[in-house]
């Protein structure tokens, strides 16, 4: 029987594969949704996804319980989608990738609107730290409290809303647009949560609110959803098998 609770003690192969399976019944929305709003184009979404539970898995004899299986996926994800970004913005450097543009006009294609939407907004937050970016991320785009964000990113509260403070200023003021009412960016105290950028009756730029809009995370579809757990188990039992070794040459006598 697998445990109940979060704690996972040092078992056997055919352990950690059934919880892995668990995991990943109750969680794969919510990590391809990370992945989705911390940057993760829609075609790369189930390779993220993908590694992500793999990874997850060769950490779980490691894993000691000390947080929830679901903070502790969250930050597998995060790290997949930021050493993603990092790999792309170094082949952008290099030549290898033409960086996204912007700058040519909106078709009707969805796609063609996400990728312009996200090539802005990752203008903006380029110069925000990761930690930064994820919290502003998480808020806006995700919907989450400030509570669950202090819970996914093990941070005090005070944390969480002084990292969406800076975030958000520096967002706003990159945006280089005029609020809609005139007016200054509400006062947000350290403990206190602000309005979302994304409500309506906000004092928010017009074009930074369709912005946001445009890139509320995807939903992974049941095809999708059947085609990455294939994969996870497939790389699982490849890894797990012998690896086959090349028969050894007699050395010349």
């Amino acid at each position: 029987m697998l445990p109940t609770s979060d704690v996972v003690t040092r078992g056997s192969a055919a352990h950690h594969q059934a919880l892995l399976s668990r995991l990943y019944v109750a969680h794969l929305r919510e990590v391809w949704r990370w992945l989705s709003m911390f940057g993760v184009h829609d075609e790369d979404l189930e390779d993220a996804a993908h590694d992500v539970f793999v990874a997850a898995h060769r950490s779980l004899a490691t894993f000691e319980g000390r947080s929830t299986h679901r903070t502790w996926l969250f930050s597998i994800a995060r790290h997949v989608a930021i050493d993603l970004r990092r790999r792309i913005q170094s082949r952008r450097e290099s030549g290898d990738e033409a960086p996204e543009s912007p700058d040519h006009a909106p078709g009707p294609d969805r796609a063609t609107e996400v990728q312009q939407a996200r090539a802005i907004l990752d203008g903006f937050l380029a110069q925000l730290t990761d930690e930064q970016r994820s919290t502003f991320l998480l808020y806006e785009l995700g919907g989450y409290t400030g509570a669950d964000i202090a819970e996914l990113m093990e941070v005090p509260l005070q944390t969480v809303f002084s990292r969406l403070r800076r975030a958000r200023e520096h967002v706003v003021e990159q945006s280089e647009k005029p609020f809609a009412d005139g007016k200054e960016t509400p006062a947000m105290s350290d403990s206190s949560p602000p309005r979302r950028l994304l409500d309506p009756d906000a004092p928010t730029p017009p074009g930074l609110r369709a912005l946001l809009t445009a890139l509320l995370p995807s939903e992974p579809s049941d095809e999708a959803d059947q085609r990455i757990e294939t994969r996870v188990f497939q790389t699982l039992a490849e890894e797990a098998a012998p690896s086959e070794q090349p028969p050894r040459r007699n050395s010349a006598g």
